[in-house]
C-alpha cells in the first residue's frame, strides 16, 4: 500500500516537473517572439527613417539644382546690367523686368529655405554637412539677390530715356508755320507797295 503510494507521488512529481518544463519553454518562446517582433519594429522604423532621410537629401539636391539653374540665370542678367553703357537709356519696362527678376530670386531662395527646413530633424554628421553646404547655397543666392537689388537702386535713380514725339505726316512744325507767317506779311507789304489790297 505504502510502494503504490510512493509510485503515485513520484509520477506526480515527474508530471508537475514536466509541466513545468513546458511553461517555460513556451513563456521563453513567447519572450523570443516579443523580441524579434520589437527588433523587426525597429529595424522598420530605421529603414523608415533613413528612407525618409535619403527622400529628404534628394528633394533639397534636387531644389538646389534648380535653383542653382535660376540663380545662374540672374546673374548673368546682373553682369548685363553692369556691362551696359547706356543706363541712362533704360526704360520703365526694363525696370520692371529687372523688379521681376529680383522677386524670383526672393522667391527661390524662400523654397530653398523651406527644403532646407526638411533636414532639421535629420540626424547623423553626414546629413549636418550636406545641410551646412545648402546653408552656403542660400547665402550665395542672396549675395546676387543684393547685387540686384543694388543695379535695379542705381537704375532708379536715372532718368527714363526722353523720346521726341513723332510728328504726324502731313502736318507743320513750329518753325514751318513762322516761315510761313514771315511769308505772308512779305507779301502783305509789297500788295500795299504796288497798290493792291492785301490778301486776309
Amino acid at each position: 500500500m505504502g510502494s503504490s503510494l510512493s509510485s503515485e507521488n513520484t509520477e506526480s512529481v515527474i508530471v508537475d516537473e514536466r509541466q513545468l518544463e513546458r511553461e517555460e519553454e513556451e513563456n521563453k518562446k513567447k519572450v523570443d517572439e516579443e523580441k524579434s517582433i520589437e527588433e523587426k519594429r525597429e529595424q522598420a522604423e530605421d529603414a523608415l527613417r533613413l528612407k525618409k532621410n535619403e527622400e529628404a537629401i534628394t528633394k533639397v539636391q534636387n531644389e538646389v539644382v534648380r535653383i542653382q539653374t535660376k540663380t545662374n540665370l540672374l546673374a548673368e542678367e546682373c553682369e548685363a546690367w553692369e556691362k551696359r553703357e547706356n543706363l541712362h537709356a533704360v526704360t520703365t519696362e526694363e525696370k520692371n523686368n529687372l523688379r521681376n527678376s529680383i522677386r524670383k530670386c526672393i522667391e527661390y531662395n524662400e523654397c530653398l529655405l523651406k527644403a532646407l527646413i526638411i533636414l532639421d530633424g535629420v540626424s547623423g554628421a553626414d546629413y549636418r554637412q550636406k545641410r551646412k553646404e545648402k546653408v552656403n547655397e542660400v547665402q550665395h543666392l542672396m549675395n546676387h539677390i543684393d547685387k540686384i537689388q543694388h543695379q535695379l537702386t542705381a537704375l532708379e535713380s536715372l532718368p527714363e530715356e526722353q523720346q521726341e514725339p513723332p510728328q504726324k505726316e502731313g502736318g507743320t512744325s513750329d518753325e514751318a508755320m513762322e516761315e510761313e507767317q514771315s511769308d505772308d506779311k512779305e507779301k502783305t507789304k509789297k500788295r500795299k507797295q504796288d497798290g493792291q489790297p492785301a490778301i486776309e
